[in-house]
């Protein structure tokens, strides 16, 4: 008896015939075909079909074959035979498609990286909403209130929405504490992106001290030297940059403006370049881009590249033609309050034969 991997197959080669298990996924079920090719008739049949509900990491890294429906299309000796060698071979499928598993998983966590969480607030789960949709930046604006860091997108609806601590702090840390795989695994940290709406000194004067009380849970950058954690806080909006660029520990970075593209800053402390859409382009994405912007627009991207920091507009216009614009142009982050609609345009359709498309 041999085996011989081979794409999303795996060929038992034993006496008179071949076993091809066959791995197919969808969205929803991962499935494995059974067939038997008889060497000497060359007909092939098809034995078992098993769907599993779930993720196909799940299974592939050994979840029970919970659920497991079989329809019986062959001899009852070819359906033993069948089923033995699945039991057999289980753990040879967990090891030869642990590596696949792990590339998709890093796929899609590279498509929907893409997604930046503008006015999360204003989700009716702020936070959980966009840590379910996949999103790895979520942004939150800060006021400072008679001492209080309140969210919201107003002094008119702050007492409405809650305090930075309450909406995403705690929560925060109850997740990471709890090694929820929306906060930590494979995936990268969460970006927290603090947009301060009022005094830039005042507001952080009270801001640090809530990032001491939850360092533990925080990227910092000690001498020097980045210390990654579960959440990364980067402050934009009325930024004091002086002060959180000399302080030692750091406990976090700053959203850079169209000023740094040349700074020669680490990227630790400035590691995205931020601007208004329309301060820079007039296109609203209801025909095509013109020469001219697609030329500003690519150039803007590359020389934040050359500097190793992501780019991202805000207030961009939510449609499809202009997310499609901005991901083939290679800008970094498309922020959106729509978070399903950007979802399912990330997300990348295919054939369950066929492997994902890169950008």
């Amino acid at each position: 008896m041999a085996y011989l991997l081979v794409g999303n197959s795996i060929d038992v080669v034993c006496l008179g015939g071949v076993w091809k298990m066959t791995r197919v996924e969808t969205d929803i079920f991962l499935t494995y075909s059974i067939e038997w090719c008889d060497t000497k008739t060359v007909a092939r049949e098809r034995i078992t079909r098993f769907a599993f509900a779930g993720r196909s990491c799940e299974v592939a890294r050994g979840s029970n074959f919970n659920g497991v429906a079989v329809r019986m299309c062959a001899s009852a000796s070819n359906f033993l035979m069948g089923f033995f060698l699945l039991s057999a071979c289980s753990f040879s499928l967990s090891t030869a498609f642990a590596q696949s598993d792990e590339t998709r998983q890093r796929e899609k966590l590279s498509f929907l990286g893409l997604g930046y969480a503008e006015n999360d607030y204003i989700q009716k789960l702020p936070l959980t909403n966009a840590l379910q949709f996949g999103f790895r930046f979520i942004e939150a604006d800060t006021f400072l209130i008679d001492d209080r860091l309140m969210i919201g997108n107003s002094i008119l609806d702050m007492q409405s929405k809650g305090s930075l601590e309450d909406l995403y702090f705690l929560p925060l840390e109850k997740l990471v504490n709890e090694r929820s795989e929306l906060v930590v695994g494979d995936a990268s940290p969460i970006k927290l992106v603090i947009d301060i709406k009022t005094d830039a000194d005042q507001t952080y004067r009270m801001i640090r001290p809530l990032l001491n009380k939850y360092s533990a849970m925080l990227t910092k950058v000690v001498d020097g030297e980045p210390q990654s954690g579960a959440v990364t806080v980067i402050i934009s909006g009325n930024c004091p940059r002086e002060r959180i660029a000399a302080e030692n520990p750091r406990l976090a970075a700053i959203d850079g403006r169209f000023s740094d593209l040349e700074s020669d800053s680490p990227t630790h402390l400035i590691p995205i370049i931020s601007a208004r859409w329309g301060s820079h382009f007039r296109w609203l994405g209801k025909s095509e881009i013109t020469s001219l912007e697609r030329l500003r627009l690519e150039s803007f991207v590359a020389r934040a590249h050359a500097k190793r920091r992501l780019i991202r507009f805000w207030s961009t216009p939510d449609a499809s033609l202009v997310w499609t614009t901005l991901r083939d142009s290679g800008v970094d982050l498309i922020g959106t309050e729509r978070f399903h609609s950007l979802v399912e345009f990330l997300t990348p359709r295919k054939s369950p034969f066929e492997p994902a498309r890169r950008f």
